[in-house]
């Protein structure tokens, strides 16, 4: 149960966290001992080695390797007999096929109750519509949180600062006690990357991402198989059970998601906000039947799924949880502007979702790449590998929302010079030691499906890294048909030009490097709970292989007044996506 003792509020347990019970020798007995010293060490630590990036003089320049210069620690290459195709058989335009049916209601539709007689307020009642106009939705990259990876490594310059702090001994119980007592008696310290067993106990957090997964796959099976009706019955009564009936409904928020255990209240994070990342793929599956006109998601279940959704838009705007997740400069922030953007595009305010995307392209996403691809505030944690693939996931869900709005951000480049296709092609390069290349595998067949394969280097990596890549599910929405009949016109080189002079930044050396703007009012930021690093452990990575020329020069006092003034605005984005619309008016 949650700490608010309703069972329809989400829980889930901060993964990293385990008990330091430590009890006072002297009122310790083996007995106790026996329940409660269950402190588990972590497995050794070994430098993490990253393969040399060629350098590449032209700033412009994109594709920066070829299939000749895939790291050796991939399989040899398949011998081909013929050239296979990037594209594979799907029926027409199975995402978004059609416009639907216009069921807009124009009246204000109900709150989704929150399901206790402790209610939490979420806000008042906001007016939606059903969409009436075709959008292309984007279905986003495969989940990389499953297959997490049991072995951790050290980041290859400092490693990230963790919380550690406890009493130096808790008076022991004067009696057995089961275990559980644990989790509200010991106190809990952070290991960043060991992932403790028991966070699989209360079972929210993966049952939202096989839930998730199903209502996508279920959704896509019924507009593409001949007998529709039995996966989209499956599909709907999912989104049913887990939003709508009021016996099973989950309260629109995440107040308690990745709750932090020990001593005291135990209180949820803005950690929590990023186990809801897979409401992207509720909605693509949701927006897949209502263009199919599917006659098992009915108007009625469209109101009470939109009054659910305009809820939880209104607790991650206004919370102190939801904001502190917009605000971070990591994958969290990542995920939530994803969030931000699955939402708005459900609600048919594609004006939302352009507003959201271009204010994280100019923000959040200006820090996270290095010139030569590398992605600072991931690299730095015990798990570099998956959290690189897991920001990179969530910056190419953005380009994909943005997609569907109209705006192309697929080669907006951070004030670095770094790009999605650099941080694509700098982790094909990266050998990934003790975890899963897999995760990143989704992520290439997008870049190919996006910016093309001209040197084979994309299809390449695939086949010797997973012969069976076709096979994989991710392969049907990474195709190039998904992705660029709706891209919008490349900028002009007036507009990049503008783009550039307004990001521009000096030498990328240890000297002159521009401080990320998350450091401008403090020399810690916080990227998970318990997790902590400064500017001197991120500066390396904006350095790592970077090719001097790959950034532009601007004077001092330029740069200064560049990040002072996007801190402010980092300050103020949140309460611009909450103010509502009649206020802009006044």
């Amino acid at each position: 149960m949650p700490p608010s003792g309703n069972r329809h509020d989400y829980l889930s347990w901060a993964p990293y966290h385990w008990p330091d019970c430590n009890w006072c020798p002297s009122q310790s007995s083996i007995e106790s001992r026996e329940f409660f010293d269950v402190v588990i060490s972590p497995p050794g630590l070994r430098e993490q080695s990253i393969l040399e990036h060629p350098a590449s003089n032209d700033p412009s320049r994109y594709d920066l390797f070829s299939a000749n210069d895939l790291p050796p620690w991939l399989p040899p290459t398949i011998d081909h007999s013929q050239d296979i195709s990037l594209d594979v058989p799907v029926a027409k335009s199975p995402i978004g096929i059609s416009p639907p049916n216009d069921e807009s209601d124009s009246s204000p539709t109900p709150n989704i109750p929150i399901l206790s007689d402790r209610p939490l307020i979420v806000g008042p009642t906001a007016v939606m519509a059903t969409p009436s106009s075709p959008m292309q939705v984007s279905t986003g990259t495969a989940t990389t949180t499953s297959n997490i990876a049991t072995g951790t490594l050290r980041p290859a310059k400092n490693p990230v600062k963790t919380s550690t702090s406890s009493p130096n001994c808790t008076p022991s119980p004067t009696k057995s006690m089961p275990p559980s007592a644990t989790w509200t008696t010991c106190p809990y310290i952070t290991k960043d990357g060991q992932r403790n067993p028991d966070v699989n106990l209360p079972g929210d957090s993966s049952s939202m991402v096989s839930m998730s997964q199903a209502v996508l796959y279920n959704s896509l099976a019924a507009v593409l198989s001949k007998t529709p009706a039995k996966y989209s019955q499956t599909a709907v009564s999912l989104v049913n059970t887990w939003f709508i009936d009021p016996q099973t409904a989950m309260n629109p928020h995440a107040q308690y998601g990745q709750v932090v255990r020990g001593p005291g209240i135990q209180h949820g994070d803005f950690m929590g906000v990023l186990d809801l990342r897979a409401l992207i793929q509720i909605i693509n599956g949701i927006l897949i039947l209502k263009a199919a006109n599917d006659s098992n998601w009915t108007p009625s279940m469209e109101r009470d799924m939109q009054a659910w959704i305009a809820n939880y838009d209104h607790w991650m705007v206004t919370s102190d949880i939801g904001r502190k997740a917009g605000e971070a400069a990591n994958n969290h922030g990542t995920f939530w502007m994803s969030q931000i953007g699955g939402i708005k595009l459900y609600r048919n305010d594609p004006g939302g979702v352009r507003e959201g995307m271009q204010y994280y392209f100019t923000h959040q996403f200006l820090d996270q790449i290095a010139a030569s691809g590398e992605q600072p505030f991931e690299a730095v944690r015990t798990r570099p590998f998956h959290y690189r693939c897991f920001n990179l996931e969530g910056m190419m869900t953005n380009a994909k929302l943005a997609q569907q709005a109209g705006l192309d951000m697929w080669d907006a480049r951070s004030r670095y010079g770094g790009t999605i296709q650099a941080a694509t092609d700098f982790l094909m390069r990266v050998d990934p030691k003790d975890e899963d290349v897999k995760e990143l595998l989704p992520h290439v067949a997008t870049a190919w499906a996006v910016f093309g394969d001209p040197t084979g280097k994309y299809r390449s990596f695939l086949e010797r890294a997973d012969p069976t890549y076709q096979s994989q599910p991710w392969w049907l929405y990474d195709q190039p048909n998904a992705i660029k009949p709706a891209r919008a016109p490349s900028p002009s080189p007036s507009s990049r030009l503008r783009w550039q002079k307004r990001n521009r930044t000096a030498k990328t050396d240890s000297q002159n490097i521009v401080k990320p703007a998350a450091f401008l009012d403090t020399d810690t930021i916080q990227l998970d709970d318990g997790v902590f690093v400064t500017w001197e452990d991120l500066q390396p990575y904006y350095v790592l292989d970077s090719p001097d020329n790959t950034s532009m020069a601007g004077s001092t006092s330029a740069r200064r007044d560049s990040v002072e003034d996007r801190g402010m605005q980092l300050r103020r984005h949140i309460e611009k996506f909450a103010r509502p619309k009649w206020k802009k008016s006044l």
